[in-house]
């Protein structure tokens, strides 16, 4: 259920990138890492906290989308809807909350530097060129059916954001090429706790014997 594609150097704590396509279940194996007490930075999570009110995604958000305000945090529905209407606003923001981004990613390497490995859940691994420092990266996927199905249930998501948010990521052949390890999600709970477990229990045997 996970295989291993090229060499890494061994640091003094190890970084693994955990991504995949929207709707592929990075939340849900993100957990299991949580649950076996190892730090997950999640970046969606930051973003979630930069968008509160008076942070400084939320001023961010306010000067190029102001329509995209509520009285306590950015409303992501209307911001997607926004970027959907005018696409050059995605790079505008980009540019100005990525930095805040890595920034947070500094702070949660230097917090657990001792710690022998933490994940960074991060969906545009890839394609933002996270994977340059990180040790090993590990994707999560299911077959398009069922990533649709997934995706499709969350609320406000329609047929044209799903396309737009694919349009924006890696095709799968790609990001699967790229994968240090690999984990199918289109199992049953149980089973998909238990791979995850499994694979934390034989990565953290090498990292101590690395």
């Amino acid at each position: 259920f996970f295989l291993m594609t090229r060499g890494h150097k061994h640091y003094k704590v190890y970084k693994l990138g955990l991504t995949g396509s929207i709707g592929m279940g990075k939340t849900t194996v993100a957990k299991v890492f949580s649950k076996a007490k190892i730090p997950v930075w999640n970046a969606d999570k930051v973003v979630e906290n930069l968008y509160k009110k008076n942070a400084e995604g939320y001023q961010i958000i306010a000067s190029i989308v102001p329509e995209a305000i509520d009285t306590n945090s950015v409303n992501k529905t209307r911001l997607s809807d926004a970027i959907l209407r005018n696409k050059i606003l995605l790079k505008e923001i980009e540019e100005k909350v990525h930095p805040l981004l890595k920034k947070s990613r500094d702070q949660f390497i230097d917090k657990f530097s001792r710690r022998p490995l933490i994940v960074f859940e991060i969906p545009l691994l890839y394609e933002t060129k996270s994977d340059k420092w990180l040790d090993a990266v590990l994707v999560v996927t299911a077959p398009k059916r069922v990533q649709k199905a997934r995706v499709m249930k969350r609320e406000a998501m329609t047929e044209e954001k799903l396309d737009f948010f694919l349009a924006r990521q890696l095709k799968e052949s790609v990001r699967l090429s790229k994968a240090d390890y690999v984990i199918n999600t289109d199992v049953g709970m149980n089973e998909l706790r238990a791979k995850v477990k499994e694979f934390i229990k034989q990565l953290e045997k090498n990292v101590r014997t690395a």
